[in-house]
């Protein structure tokens, strides 16, 4: 706490003021209640402002987002206007905003001091500052001396400390099903219960000092709730000068905080220190009896659901070293899990029941800002999110960040030296041990007059021998990379890790531009590769700049210092057989004397920073030194790779992504074309006059002695001569050795050809195919690509090449590459092939292990991946295993598919989604860029503009939404109705929206017509007035307002009867989504009388189910079974499929994966035993040949085909039991047990149905045969009638389980010897009762006696 003089002076913390000329506004002036009173910290610009009055705050959502942003002990001290007059009457507006907002933020106007008003002249950006006083606050005092801060960092942290708190919950919650509002009031108590924990008597907190350099206790100090003071205001605690007591309570925060804590240690990448606050509930108490536990029964008045909501609170509160550690607690601590409690409970509110938002606290200290700030993000779509994108850009705007880079990504997090994690157990983070700006206080550079332009940022210096790896000689670019990656990553571009050797040659090989022998090489490369790495792995473009020798480097000075002026990104310069980092240059432009700072990566001595700059490793080199001597050679070509910052859009896209990839294949085509175009201008015979464009190719030149070397690309060394791009020095000739030899330059005729190995020439193709797919996800281009390649013989390649590329990527990539492999499974990849295939990766698993880390763990999921898709048989691992050695990488692969992922519970679903499911982009994801992209149409009125994004969505077949969602806006917004109109016009006369998607859109909108009622009441009439101006104007057509074909096609001439019914069977479908209530709906349909209509109810229900997530396919599924057991017949069913299959293509304009989705519905039903087999054919012969139905029946007679269909289809949208098949046959076992030892027949039946796998029904029967033959107890008969007559076990099943039993009577034998015997009693038996179908054979035993059937 500061007891500075109560003199009227201000003190400025921050480097600067946010401008106010270029954004004008209101800003909130920043302080702390530990220091002095008029002492400003930060400043943050007020972006909610009422009715677009700039001047005006909305005090409820800045104070929702302050609260969230700003520390507890960081609050509003004043706030800041633009004015150019009435300097007090302004003032008086900005201190009085500046009160409001505190008290808002704190809710009452305790322990508010003065306030400071500030005034800003909109032009020469001078500041009036006044200061309110509270007992007189229509006065104001003007003040006349302000003081900046020269080390704001050291003046904050020498007087306070940081405490961390953290704390994850999980919160279950039992609410009823029937009430909307259940769900929030819930949570509204749950977290209501949590604070009211939080500052119990029985809770203790833990503070412990996390530093090494911790000093004062020796031991955690342990904080009991009945010792805290929670009434008391932190003003008074503050204001009370009494000496300290000797309680333990009275231990300050300095006791645990660390001295030399500096805010660069946030933003630099150094492990931060903070005070670790841990807390402990006390849920057993304390008794002087002993008993018993009770345990309480509270009945449901009705039905309930349970909802588990997670929370994970991670607060930072600053505080004055001299604060008690029990003031800190309660004063800051815990009304900061308060209030980021709160602030979570507010956003989980809109989607509680369906989707619980992930919701994740971080901490940033981005550079200019003195104190730490907090960020709520949601994790549930990623950064790249255009959600996520302007939330971020908005937080740099109210930071005054700038908007080039991405400061404020996960990866740029404050990183603490201790982390508490799940466990509760606290772990250290280690920093980086290399050397940091090296080039700081080094001597100056001799040049007179000279202006200095220096790298702007932190970097590492990366050097020879480092990290105990040997690459001197040939490493010296690897390491100039090194340090530039490291600037990225110090200045928050990137997260990207610093790479290997190997990694950045694998990087080169994946790309194409190296042969994969150059992985695990010594071979130089230079700023074209650099170039290409940099691109690939940060999306960061480059320039090169060249130079044909040494002494024209100083003619660049003037570009280079503008570079490091406006970039500030240090160089890589490669030339000769050396490579070097140039971190400035000092030039005198008028007498053109020049040096060059130059971080030599050849150092091969310990990290020692005056031995490296005493030795010269690091300094200023002049072109031509004081004894005549050049530093660059004059007889070699050196290359300039000038790495550019990124913009901040591009910056939000991580490296990988499609834009990215694209990027950088377009990099590497265009260098390509240019290499080509030189070729060929050697080719014609006018190398001599070629200019030079600044890239060169590789050579093969005869050194003096004798040898072929190879030269390195573009700079960066290589031994003997380098000569000049497009040499015009000595005379030309022709070599056959060279790279870019062309029989085209030969006079005479050529003796002899070489011919490339066709492998050879296949895995280049396939590089580039697999490149393009990982770009543009286009599977059927891929299997097209693939198929015109032909070779089929090398097709296991393809398969090895798909997958080792996609081990080293993002799961996206893997995911990709599953989802081709099962693509191309039979119909252009054979069986036999992938099998293959995945025994080459898995013999040459011990060399990738050497590439990829985890290997043994990816390959083993992609094995178990392809057998839960059907692409390799179970029997592959078996087989493989034999062929590989016991000790291999390949045989531990294997071993840990089968015993990690295949043995698992509910293995499929957890294989299938370990990388994410679905590749492809979400309906609900263009959807919201639909929403995105007219908003921006409405504020801009750019037609062309907002085309193009449309057109750049590349998803014609989804223009409906746009159409739908345009028609909403125009009624939301009246104004913006002609503009939305015009939009829609030009898209149509363009032919970028078709007549059919026109028409599909208006038909959506007209049949949500009654749901856009409640929120647009007069929806229905402004409907019916845009329908006639949009066919007027030519771009409706007007069979739109037509009746439909299914109101001719069921409802003969009562189209209104029809019509009727759909609106009832949709409100009835949205409420059984709401409540689940079987029951109800039945009713509901019965009361509406109207039988013919079944299939249009089926239809409807099935259409809505698909537009909504797995629960509601899933409630849909378990419905269709309900209403085929109580009042739909089989015909109904089979008629309503066959409608919706009919119009299967309409219904794929509205949801991208339609056709399997209908698939799984009728896989589904048939599993259900809602349909036969048999009514698959049925549902064919009435579809018109090659329609997309017909592929869709032919789609789920598939999934019926497959391993297990019945179990994965029962959970493919999250149903069934949850079981595995062990654990159901157990089950059965066991219930079987029961029965025969004197069970009810109703209770074994109940059982039966409890199990909910009808699929697996055929079980029972099995089961229960083979337990009346051990026990000789026919009674087993008596429950298999019983479920029979009840229709539990279906003929299907009945007849599937005789059949098991009959294909095992061998082994059957083995332990009854009279199976046989007892098997036919049992199938005559069978047959009397109509159990089996009449196809069933029981090989040979169908001869059975007349005396056992009389038995």
């Amino acid at each position: 706490m500061d007891n500075e003089s109560e003199e009227l002076s201000i003190r400025v913390l921050c480097r600067k003021l946010i401008s106010a000329s270029k954004e004008p506004g209101l800003q909130w002036l920043i302080g702390s209640p530990f220091f002095a009173p008029l002492t400003i910290v930060s400043t943050i610009r007020c972006l909610h402002t009422q009715s677009g009055d700039a001047f005006s705050p909305d005090y409820t959502k800045e104070s929702d987002d302050l609260r969230t942003l700003l520390l507890r002990g960081i609050d509003v001290i004043g706030a800041l206007l633009p004015g150019d007059s009435n300097w007090e009457e302004n003032a008086s507006k900005a201190a009085d905003a500046a009160r409001r907002m505190r008290k808002s933020l704190s809710g009452d106007d305790r322990g508010i001091r003065d306030t400071i008003g500030a005034v800003a002249h909109p032009i020469t950006g001078d500041i009036h500052f006044f200061v309110s006083k509270l007992e007189k606050a229509p006065n104001l005092e003007a003040v006349t001396t302000v003081i900046y801060e020269e080390h704001p960092d050291k003046y904050m942290w020498e007087r306070g400390c940081l405490l961390r708190c953290q704390l994850a919950m999980n919160l279950p919650m039992y609410v009823p099903t029937n009430k909307a509002s259940a769900a929030e009031e819930a949570l509204s108590s749950a977290t209501e219960a949590v604070t009211a924990k939080l500052r119990e008597p029985g809770i203790v907190f833990i503070v412990e000092g996390v530093n090494e350099s911790s000093r004062g206790v020796s031991r955690p100090l342990m904080l009991r709730g009945m010792e805290l003071d929670y009434h008391t205001h932190l003003s008074d605690i503050l204001s009370k000068s009494s000496a300290k007591e000797s309680d333990v309570k009275d231990i300050s925060c300095s006791d645990f905080c660390s001295d030399n804590i500096l805010a660069s240690s946030f933003n630099s990448g150094v492990s931060a220190g903070a005070i670790q606050v841990s807390i402990l509930l006390n849920k057993s108490g304390s008794s002087t009896k002993s008993v018993a536990p009770l345990a309480e029964y509270f009945p449901a008045s009705g039905p309930v659901r349970l909802l588990v909501v997670s929370f994970k609170l991670d607060i930072l509160c600053y505080a004055a070293k001299d604060l008690p550690a029990a003031h800190a607690v309660s004063k800051l601590i815990v009304p900061g899990l308060v209030d980021q409690l709160t602030t979570m409970k507010m956003t989980l509110y809109s989607n509680l029941v369906t989707q619980h938002p992930q919701l994740r606290p971080y901490h940033f200290c981005p550079p200019g800002v003195v104190h730490p700030v907090t960020v709520i993000y949601e994790h549930s779509y990623g950064e790249t999110e255009m959600k996520q994108v302007e939330i971020r850009r908005s937080l740099h705007l109210r930071l005054g960040l700038p908007l080039d880079r991405p400061l404020l990504l996960i990866a740029n997090a404050i990183k603490f030296s201790f982390t508490v994690d799940s466990a509760g157990s606290i772990s250290t983070r280690k920093d980086s041990a290399l050397l940091k700006d090296v080039h700081s206080g080094i001597p100056g550079s001799g040049v007179s007059g000279g202006i200095v332009s220096l790298i702007q940022g932190s970097y590492e210096y990366y050097h020879y021998l480092q990290d105990g790896f040997n690459d001197s000689g040939w490493g010296c670019a690897y390491r100039s990379l090194q340090t530039i990656i490291s600037w990225f990553r110090l200045q928050h571009y990137t997260s990207v890790e610093v790479p290997s050797h190997r990694e950045i040659q694998q990087a080169l090989v994946e790309m194409g531009d190296k042969e994969h022998s150059f992985v695990g090489s010594r071979e130089w490369i230079g700023a074209i590769e650099l170039s290409f790495v940099l691109d690939k792995l940060l999306g960061v473009s480059c320039k090169v700049m060249n130079v044909r020798s040494g002494s024209e480097l100083p003619d660049k000075c003037r570009e280079l210092a503008m570079h490091f002026e406006t970039q500030g990104t240090p160089v890589m310069i490669g030339g000769g057989v050396l490579a070097y980092t140039l971190l400035g240059v000092d030039y005198n432009a008028t007498s053109g004397d020049c040096a060059f700072l130059i971080l030599d990566p050849h150092y091969t001595g310990n990290d020692e920073l005056k031995k490296i700059v005493n030795g010269g490793w690091c300094g200023w080199k002049k072109a031509v030194d004081s004894k005549g001597r050049s530093f660059f050679l004059q007889d070699k070509f050196y290359n300039l790779l000038l790495p550019q910052r990124p913009s901040m859009k591009m910056s939000d896209l991580p490296p990988g992504s499609q834009v990215h990839v694209l990027l950088r294949w377009a990099l590497w085509q265009k260098f390509c074309t240019l290499r080509g175009i030189l070729q060929r201008i050697r080719l014609n015979g006018f190398e001599r006059r070629a200019p030079t464009c600044g890239l060169g190719w590789r050579n093969i030149r005869r050194s003096y002695s004798g040898k072929l070397v190879r030269v390195k690309k573009d700079g960066a060394g290589g031994k003997g001569t380098w000569g000049k791009l497009l040499d015009t020095d000595g005379g030309s000739h022709v070599d056959r050795n060279d790279p870019n030899y062309d029989s085209g330059e030969e006079p005479y005729q050529l003796v002899g050809s070489t011919i490339s190995d066709p492998l050879d020439v296949y895995k280049k193709a396939v590089v580039t195919l697999i490149e393009e797919y990982f770009s543009t996800e286009d599977v059927e281009s891929a299997a097209s690509d693939l198929r015109e390649l032909g070779s089929s013989e090398y097709h296991p390649y393809f398969v090895k090449r798909l997958i080792s590329m996609a081990m080293d990527r993002h799961d996206k990539e893997k995911e990709m590459a599953s989802v081709l492999l099962s693509a191309l499974y039979a119909d252009v990849i054979s069986s036999a092939e992938i099998s293959q295939g995945f025994l080459l990766l898995l013999e040459s698993a011990d060399d990738l292990a050497l590439d990829i880390l985890d290997a043994v763990d990816v390959l083993a999921l992609f094995v178990a991946r392809a057998v839960v898709d059907d692409i390799l048989p179970p029997v592959f691992i078996t087989r493989a295993k034999k062929t590989l050695p016991e000790s291999s990488k390949g045989h531990q692969i294997l071993l840990t598919a089968e015993k990690s992922y295949l043995s698992a519970p509910h293995h499929a679903e957890l294989v299938e989604r370990r990388w994410g499911g679905s590749t492809h982009i979400t309906v609900e994801e263009v959807k919201k860029k639909i929403s995105n992209l007219l908003r921006e149409y409405i504020e801009s009125g750019d037609t062309v503009e907002a085309c193009r994004c449309i057109r750049e969505l590349g998803v014609s077949f989804f223009h409906h939404e746009v159409v739908k969602r345009a028609l909403i806006l125009a009624m939301e917004v009246l104004t913006a109705e002609p503009l939305l109109f015009k939009l829609l016009k030009e898209a149509a006369e363009e032919g970028l929206i078709s007549s059919s998607q026109m028409t599909k859109g208006f038909g959506r909108l007209a049949d949500s017509l009654d749901d856009l009622s409640l929120d647009i009441p007069s929806a229905k009439t402004l409907f019916q007035s845009l329908v006639p101006k949009a066919i007027s104007e030519g771009w409706l057509d007007a069979s739109f307002l037509q009746p439909s074909a299914d109101e001719g096609k069921l409802g003969g001439n009562d189209e209104e009867k029809i019509i009727r019914f759909k609106e009832e069977a949709v409100t009835i479908i949205h409420e059984y989504f709401l409540s689940d209530d079987i029951p109800e709906l039945i009713r509901s349909l019965e009361d509406l009388s109207v039988p013919e209509f079944n299939p249009v109810f089926l239809k409807k229900l099935i259409t809505l189910a698909m537009d909504r997530k797995n629960r509601e396919k899933e409630m849909s599924s378990v419905l269709l079974s309900a209403l085929h057991s109580e009042i739909f017949s089989t015909e109904d069913i089979v008629n309503g499929f066959v409608m919706l299959l009919e119009s299967a293509e309409d219904t794929a304009l509205d949801i991208l994966d339609a056709s399997n989705e209908l698939a799984y519905f009728l896989a589904r039903a048939v599993v259900d035993d809602v349909l036969a087999p048999l009514n698959l054919d049925e549902i064919s012969s009435k579809l018109p040949l090659n329609c997309s139905g017909s592929e869709t029946v032919h789609m789920s007679r598939s999934l019926l085909g497959a391993r297990h269909a019945g179990e994965r289809i029962l959970r493919c949208w999250g149903g069934g039991t949850g079981w595995a098949v062990e654990d159901a046959k157990d089950k059965i076992t066991k219930l079987l047990e029961e029965y025969e030892s004197g069970g009810v027949v109703a209770e074994a039946c109940q059982c039966i149905r409890d199990l909910g796998m009808p699929f697996f029904n055929h079980e029972v029967v099995k089961k229960a045969l083979v337990m009346a033959m051990e026990k000789k107890n026919d009674r087993m008969l008596d429950l298999l009638q019983e479920c029979f007559g009840e229709g539990l076990i279906t003929i299907n099943q009945m007849t599937k389980g005789f059949a098991r039993i009959r294909d095992g009577l061998d082994d059957l034998a083995l332990d009854i010897p009279n199976a046989e015997e007892k098997f036919k009693f049992y199938v005559v038996h069978a047959k009397r009762n109509g159990w089996l179908l009449p196809s069933f054979a029981s090989s040979g035993l169908d001869d059975a006696t007349p005396s056992l059937a009389a038995t």
